[in-house]
């Protein structure tokens, strides 16, 4: 990890001053010592490069979280204006065949009435006593009704 092998040297420099001090930096008391002091040292710090890779592993874990809700917003997003889209769509076509229908009935109607067909008599032509639209307008005897 970053600064282990500076702070490794600087620790053990110290140990052999010490040691130097007393003389003993060419015995096995030297060896033992800084053997033990890279221990120690290791010890104190493998928590702390643990937990750094714990940190990075982490971050990584939360990224590809973030990334996975962006795509599924996206995809909700999608879905949801598809379905719109679909659904104005179904709308419009409905909208306009009942537009037709309503056309081709009052063609029917207005020819029925014209011609005296029994459809023109019917309640929704103002026919059998009915109050219909074109009543008022087929009521006079223009067409030979009587």
């Amino acid at each position: 990890s970053t600064g282990y092998q500076a702070a490794l040297k600087t620790g053990q420099d110290s140990v052999t001053a010490a040691l130097g001090q007393k003389g003993l930096t060419e015995s096995g008391a030297a060896d033992k010592a800084l053997l033990q002091y890279g221990q120690d040292f290791a010890n104190q710090n493998i928590g702390s490069y643990i937990g750094q890779l714990q940190t990075q592993q982490q971050t990584g874990l939360n990224a590809a979280a973030a990334l996975t809700g962006a795509g599924q917003n996206y995809a909700n997003a999608v879905s949801a204006n598809n379905n719109t889209a679909a659904n104005t769509i179904g709308n419009a076509a409905l909208s306009s065949a009942n537009t037709i229908n309503s056309a081709i009935g009052n063609f029917a109607a207005l020819t029925g009435a014209a011609l005296g067909s029994s459809y023109a008599k019917s309640s929704a032509l103002g026919g059998n006593g009915g109050s219909g639209a074109f009543k008022a307008a087929f009521s006079g005897n223009w067409l030979g009704d009587s």
